[in-house]
C-alpha cells in the first residue's frame, strides 16, 4: 500500500526541493522505497486550465502522472506549488491536490527573523486553506535555514555575514508545536558550506569572462569580499574560500591575493571589475597562482553592481553539483524524526478514492473498451465538445447524429 505525502511550501526560498530530497534520503535509509514527482512543472498550462475553469483537468493530469510512477508500495512524495504574489490559486489547488490523492500534508518553511510566536501564527495560516492543523491529514512542518543571516525581507542571504550563533534555537523551534498530530517532523540549521555555490556557477550568474580557468570547477564560494582598501587593510579579507572582488585597476590587490593563496591560503577566486582591462605587468606577476590552480575571472561592471548583482546569486543547487546534493541531503536526513518516518508504512490505511481519482479509474476502464458510443442530438454545441473531449482521451469511438454540415 501506498503513503502520499504532498509537500507545501509557505512561501518562496524555503529550499523546498533540499528538505524533500532529504526527506526521501530518510525513508530510504529505513529500507522503505521512495519516489519524488513535481507535477506542476509547467506553469504556464496549468494556469491556462484553471483561468477556463478546469481544475478537475489540472487534478485529473497530476493523477495519471501519480499513476505512472507505478508507486503500489513505499512512499511517493509530491512536490506542491509554491504560492506567490502571481499565483494566487496555490493554496487552493494543493488542498484540492491533497483531497484527490488523499495525501498527508507536510509545510516546509524557513523562520525569516521571526520569533517563535511570530513563527507559529504563520505556519497556523497556512495551514488554514487545508483544514487548519486540527484536519488529520496535514501532520507537521519541517523548518529550514534557521539561524541563517537574512535580509531586511527575511529572505536568507550567502553574501551577508552569519549572525552569532544560538545552540537553543533549533530546539526551541522542535518545540513549538504540542498538538496531538502535527508537529516539527525536522529543524535544519543553516550551514553556510551547504549553500557554497563553486566559481564557475559564479561565472555563470555574472556572465564572466574567464582570465584563467584554475580550479573553478572545484572551488567554493563561502565568502565574498569587496577589496578597495590598501594592501595593510586588504589582508584581512584574505582568507579561505572568499571570492576576492576589486576593481581592474587595483595591481596591488591582484598581487596581494596571489602572494596569499602561494602561501597557502585556499582563495576561491579572484573576480576584477570594471570596464577597464586589467595591467599585463600585474597578470604577468600573478601567472604563477594561476598555474596553481587560482580562478581569475573579469565582469565589466563596476564593483559596487557586482556585489549588488550577488545578492540575487541562486543557492539551488545545480544538477551537476553531486558532491554538494548528497552532502546536502545526508544532513537534512539526519535532522528529520525517524520515528515518523518509521510510522509512515506502519500507519497506512485504505486509501479514499477521491472524485477525480475515481474519474482517472473510469476512464483508464473506458480506453481499454473502446466502445462505440453514439450520440443523438450532434448538432448541439455542448453535444459536440463533449464527443471532442472523447475522440481526444481516446475515452470511445463517437459517433453523432445530425446535419453534417451544421456539425
Amino acid at each position: 500500500m501506498r503513503s502520499t505525502i504532498l509537500m507545501v511550501p509557505t512561501g518562496l526560498g524555503v529550499g523546498l526541493t533540499s528538505v524533500t530530497l532529504g526527506l526521501i534520503h530518510a525513508i530510504e535509509s529505513q529500507g522503505i522505497s521512495a519516489k519524488y514527482l513535481n507535477p506542476f512543472e509547467n506553469t504556464d498550462h496549468v494556469e491556462r486550465l484553471l483561468s477556463e475553469g478546469k481544475e478537475g483537468q489540472v487534478l485529473e493530469e497530476v493523477i495519471t502522472q501519480v499513476e505512472a510512477e507505478g508507486v503500489e508500495n513505499g512512499v511517493l512524495i509530491i512536490q506542491g506549488i509554491i504560492s506567490t504574489q502571481l499565483r494566487p490559486y496555490a493554496p487552493n489547488l494543493n488542498s484540492a491536490l491533497s483531497n484527490a490523492l488523499d495525501a498527508e500534508i507536510v509545510f516546509v518553511a524557513t523562520p525569516g527573523g521571526k520569533t517563535l510566536e511570530e513563527f507559529k501564527k504563520h505556519i497556523l495560516i497556512a495551514a488554514k486553506p487545508y483544514g487548519g492543523i486540527e484536519n488529520p491529514r496535514t501532520i507537521g512542518c519541517m523548518i529550514n535555514k534557521i539561524g541563517a543571516p537574512i535580509d531586511q525581507y527575511g529572505n536568507a542571504r550567502i553574501d551577508l555575514f552569519d549572525p552569532p550563533e544560538n545552540p537553543d534555537e533549533e530546539s526551541a523551534f522542535l518545540q513549538i508545536f504540542t498538538h496531538k498530530h502535527f508537529k516539527v517532523l525536522g529543524c535544519f540549521p543553516w550551514k553556510r558550506h551547504l549553500m557554497a555555490p563553486r566559481v564557475k556557477d559564479v561565472v555563470k550568474h555574472l556572465n564572466a569572462e574567464i582570465i584563467s580557468k584554475g580550479k573553478l570547477e572545484s572551488n567554493r564560494v563561502n565568502f565574498f569580499a569587496l577589496a578597495g582598501a590598501t594592501i595593510e587593510n586588504v589582508a584581512a579579507i584574505l582568507k579561505p574560500e572568499a571570492l576576492i572582488i576589486t576593481p581592474s585597476d587595483r595591481s596591488d590587490t591582484m598581487i596581494a591575493t596571489c602572494i596569499a593563496y602561494l602561501s597557502g591560503i585556499k582563495i576561491a577566486g579572484l573576480l576584477l571589475t570594471g570596464n577597464y582591462s586589467p595591467s599585463l605587468k600585474a597578470l604577468k606577476l600573478c601567472d604563477e597562482a594561476m598555474k596553481k590552480g587560482l580562478p581569475v575571472l573579469k565582469v565589466y561592471t563596476d564593483s559596487l553592481r557586482t556585489a549588488i548583482s550577488l545578492q540575487n546569486l541562486n543557492v539551488k543547487i545545480p544538477t551537476d553539483d553531486l558532491e554538494r546534493s548528497t552532502e546536502l541531503k545526508e544532513f537534512v536526513a539526519s535532522h528529520i524524526d525517524t520515528s515518523w518516518v518509521k510510522e509512515l508504512i506502519s500507519n497506512q490505511t485504505e486509501r479514499c478514492l477521491s472524485p477525480p481519482a475515481f474519474r482517472h479509474q473510469l476512464m483508464l476502464k473506458a480506453q481499454k473498451g473502446r466502445k462505440k458510443i453514439i450520440l443523438p442530438e450532434g448538432e448541439d454545441p455542448r453535444i459536440i465538445e463533449a464527443a471532442a473531449i472523447c475522440a481526444e482521451k481516446r475515452i470511445a469511438q463517437i459517433v453523432l447524429l445530425g446535419d453534417r454540415e451544421k456539425i
